[in-house]
């Protein structure tokens, strides 16, 4: 029969599996890594220290905010990042802490409104001290963690004698990134994709920062004519944009 210690390592190398390939474990994949993080929270008898941490998120817990921002879907590795980073806290899963300059969290703020790669943030921010499957990666910063969250978008393309087929885009385009303390939102950064994907098209008229990307006085002038003209109002907050389902 197994010891305590050989439980604890099993757990152990089980996060390390879920993190490492979350999809790989289906849409469970979230509520497979927080059963385990509890287990060997448990097993060391700190589990309170995880409650706060929990509560932050609110009664739909760690996917609410992504599902209410863009649309339904599991987050897998959203929500596994949330508890990675305390399981790297707590030593349970190995880091690379290894970066060309120090990382506060504001610096993250220049990726607002703007597409950049995986491999353009790291090439700026240097290496993450975790990975999350392929579309998340985390940084050690001042007052936390700092998660850059990318997508992959499935782009349709026609193949003579066979029709249009998906093609998986080898890419990964930043959509947000997560900063330490307050609010979700007021720690939210939106790249220029995920603007897109929050508010859709017309995502410029519909964000607060909307009007640094125009002319001075354009911006309040069409939020006017869309509020208020009967003939010009229209719902540019496309909840599930048409290329949405080709997101992963």
């Amino acid at each position: 029969m197994a010891d305590i210690q050989q439980m604890r390592q099993l757990f152990v190398d089980r996060l390390h599996s879920i993190a490492q390939r979350p999809l790989a474990f289906g849409r469970d994949a979230g509520g497979a890594f927080h059963t385990t993080l509890l287990d060997l929270l448990y097993i060391d008898d700190v589990e309170e220290t995880f409650s706060e941490e929990l509560a932050r998120f609110g009664k739909r817990g760690v996917v609410g905010p992504f599902q209410a921002l863009f649309g339904d879907g599991s987050y897998p590795s959203e929500h596994i990042s949330v508890f990675a980073a305390f399981a790297a806290d707590f030593e349970y899963l190995e880091t690379s802490m290894t970066t060309r300059t120090p990382v506060e969290p504001e610096a993250f703020r220049q990726l607002n409104a703007i597409d950049v790669t995986m491999e353009e943030v790291q090439a700026t921010f240097g290496e993450p001290a975790l990975h999350i499957g392929d579309n998340v990666i985390a940084y050690q910063v001042t007052g936390g963690w700092a998660f850059c969250d990318f997508v992959y978008i499935d782009q349709p393309r026609y193949e003579m004698n066979s029709g249009l087929v998906q093609g998986r885009s080898t890419t990964a385009l930043l959509r947000d990134v997560r900063l330490p303390n307050g609010p979700f939102l007021e720690r939210l950064v939106l790249s220029r994709l995920g603007k897109e994907l929050r508010w859709g098209l017309g995502w410029v008229l519909l964000d607060p920062e909307g009007a640094d990307q125009m002319p001075p006085g354009v911006h309040a002038q069409l939020r006017e004519i869309s509020n208020t003209d009967p003939s010009e109002r229209h719902d540019l907050r496309s909840p599930t944009p048409k290329w949405a389902h080709h997101v992963r």
